[in-house]
């Protein structure tokens, strides 16, 4: 019988134990005996009262949380490392990501695609499809920073196009500069592209282009990540029946040598919906993260309701959307389940 027992602040084990006989009964002779067989083979012979004795036997020892052992094992062998899994948003986590992945390689990040502020919003509003910022942010951060792994793709993948503050957005200048940017991007002359080894160059440049090629004339490419926009691009190459956010993140979480595994809690395009107690309705969940990607001020009545919506619907009915069996399996296999820092609503 194992049980824990906590004493003086430490958690210690005991066990009982009783000791094994190495004797053994035969049915054809008499029960009230016990017969065991020596080296050179002479059957010997003991009443049973002889044997029918056990001693109990406690087992102590010290465990201190966290176990400097293990993290030190942990740290020398990352991939070796426990299943940590978090259900997050995108950047709250992300500081505490780049420790992570020093101490283990098979943390799974469930990530809410549901963002409608900053980058994410402009290419939710011209494709309609998912959030990918949050999701790009995650492998940002858990990409190998080491020799071993692409750091000209994870800076690529993490740069953004010059913001036009105070610019109208639909000066011709200013906006001619930056599709012309993208095109030096596309065609590999950006020294950010040209610093990518081939065979990984072609890939950059292959979804970056079918982003342009998808790109509506008057899509405003101020401020846009370059990383979000190759999600994008590989996203949108499927027929419409048949994309796949999780094989286009797939492929980049192999090419920029991500240290765990980063996965969209839903495929579908859906948007938070929040009904405040004072009886404010706000569509979008950048109006709930405070002083978030929005901008806005804080939310100034406490959060009655919040329900999934697919932006085009005029019901108040939510969304139905299930988890896929992956998914499932990743949390029913996972060491260790964290609901981390990071806005209770929207991560």
């Amino acid at each position: 019988m194992t049980y824990w027992k906590a004493s003086d602040g430490q958690k210690r084990i005991e066990q009982q134990k009783c000791r094994p006989q190495s004797v053994y009964s035969s049915p054809a002779t008499d029960s009230n005996m016990i017969f065991k067989q020596d080296r050179r083979g002479r059957h010997l012979s003991w009443p049973h009262a002889a044997f029918d004795t056990t001693t109990t036997i406690t087992i102590s020892r010290v465990a201190r949380i966290p176990d400097p052992i293990r993290i030190e094992r942990f740290r020398r062998a990352p991939e070796l490392g426990p299943s940590v899994l978090f259900f997050t948003g995108g950047t709250a986590l992300r500081l505490l990501s780049r420790v992570i992945k020093l101490y283990t390689h098979n943390s799974v990040h469930l990530v809410t695609p549901f963002d409608s502020g900053g980058s994410s919003a402009k290419l939710r509003d011209a494709f309609n499809i998912p959030a990918v910022g949050d999701l790009r942010n995650r492998i940002v951060a858990l990409a190998d920073e080491s020799v071993r792994g692409n750091p000209e793709i994870a800076t690529l993948f993490a740069y953004r196009l010059p913001q036009n503050d105070g610019v109208d957005e639909s000066d011709d200048d200013s906006s001619n500069n930056l599709r012309k940017e993208l095109d030096d991007l596309v065609s590999g002359h950006h020294p950010l592209v040209s610093a990518v080894p081939v065979p990984l160059r072609d890939i950059v440049r292959t979804h970056l282009r079918l982003f342009r090629d998808a790109m509506p004339s008057d899509f405003d490419l101020s401020g846009a990540n370059l990383g979000n926009l190759m999600i994008a691009g590989g996203y949108l190459s499927y027929p419409s029946e048949e994309r796949d956010l999780e094989s286009v993140l797939f492929l980049f979480t192999k090419l920029l040598e991500v240290r765990g595994v980063v996965r969209p809690t839903v495929q579908s395009n859906l948007h938070l919906k929040a009904t405040l107690e004072d009886g404010t309705v706000l569509h979008g969940q950048h109006h709930l993260t405070q002083g978030g990607k929005g901008g806005g001020s804080p939310i100034s009545s406490p959060v009655k309701d919040l329900r999934l919506m697919c932006r085009s619907s005029t019901s108040n009915n939510p969304s139905v959307c299930e988890i896929g069996e992956d998914l499932c399996s990743d949390i029913m296999q996972a060491d260790l389940i964290v609901y981390p820092m990071g806005s209770f609503y929207t991560s």
